[in-house]
């Protein structure tokens, strides 16, 4: 145990989490079993602007679009528009976004080890250690960690079509039928190009979904450039720290069940984790995070609700706000983060 710090995984969460280390003065060390770090790709990419700067970084060369709201349709055609005047979140080249945070980690201080893969105690290398390897994470399994046990699968094809048309929009198809748990997104790059893709709760079968997708988009892919798929964990641990051990970012369940996005609570678990350490008060971590969870935990509720409606009823409800003016309201009051900012 050479280091003072080692931060498994090289992602959002461990750059963040080994640049404010090393800042500190702690020897650190991230390690990455992958031999390049962000390859391979399994987020879309979108992330809030606010995420974003959370970091302090500047991500600017990372931008591939902006977006400027949502089109939320309903099973049977219904559509909800919500569309504000300033960029509410970007869509990011992720691969390039995980090597920029990195990056500034070793800037700083911290060393980078590339197709190191850790399986046991024995591969630590760190006196502390911080599990910021994703919603599989290996170092909660090794620490035993009360496991997460909600899980979604998420599965994305980037799609060349002419029937993509860029608006700065973000489209989300809801159907209980045809993704059971989640929804399905077109995230357009530009013109012509877009990130099509769909989640399903743990247990449903991801046969059929993505021509489900095209349909219901109306998109006819000309050709699939790239396939991407991975796993958003939905609920935190009750515990994510003990003894010498803290778990943040996807390992420790900070995304939410609402969207999978988790790299706004991601980089504040990583920049609370490297304050606890640097004051020997590993303990408080989970008390540190307290307001952060519950915020998630209504994401929760909400991602519980929405599970529970047939396909009828959430068209019912697209059909029943637009009268109220609930694109209007969520325009005003609205935040991709916290949703307390909509419903108390």
């Amino acid at each position: 145990m050479n280091y003072d710090v080692h931060i498994v995984g090289a992602g959002v969460s461990g750059g963040v989490a080994g640049y404010h280390l090393a800042k500190k003065g702690l020897d650190t060390v991230i390690t990455e079993e992958d031999a390049e770090i962000g390859i391979p790709q399994h987020c879309t990419g979108i992330i809030s602007v606010k995420g974003l700067e959370e970091s302090g970084f500047s991500y600017k060369k990372c931008i591939i679009n902006k977006l400027y709201g949502v089109h939320i349709h309903g099973p049977y055609g219904e559509t909800l528009t919500i569309r504000k005047k300033s960029v509410q979140a970007y869509i990011v080249d992720r691969a390039e976004l995980d090597r920029l945070y990195v990056g500034m980690a070793e800037k700083a201080g911290a060393h980078i080890i590339t197709g190191r893969k850790v399986k046991a105690r024995e591969d630590y290398l760190g006196k502390i250690i911080i599990g910021a390897d994703g919603a599989n994470s290996t170092v909660a399994q090794i620490e035993r960690f009360e496991p997460i046990k909600k899980y979604a699968f998420g599965y994305q094809e980037l799609v060349r079509s002419k029937d993509i048309i860029n608006e700065g929009m973000v489209s989300v198809y809801l159907s209980q039928k045809a993704f059971p748990g989640f929804f399905g997104w077109v995230a357009p790059l530009d013109d012509g190009i877009a990130l099509c893709g769909f989640g399903v709760s743990g247990g449903h079968l991801v046969t059929g979904r993505m021509r489900a997708l095209f349909s219901m988009a109306r998109i006819r892919p000309q050709k699939i450039l790239k396939r991407l798929g991975g796993v958003m964990p939905f609920g935190t641990r009750k515990c994510n720290a003990k003894n010498n051990v803290i778990l943040i970012g996807g390992a420790g369940g900070f995304s939410k069940a609402t969207s999978g996005g988790g790299v706004y609570f991601s980089t504040i678990s990583a920049k609370v984790a490297a304050e606890c350490i640097a004051k020997n008060k590993i303990d408080e971590f989970d008390r540190s995070m307290e307001k952060h969870i519950k915020e998630l935990k209504k994401h929760e509720y909400i991602r519980y609700l929405y599970n529970l409606s047939a396909d009828i009823m959430i068209e019912m409800l697209i059909r029943a706000g637009k009268p109220l003016g609930i694109a209007k309201y969520i325009e005003e009051k609205g935040d991709m983060d916290y949703i307390s900012s909509i419903i108390p």
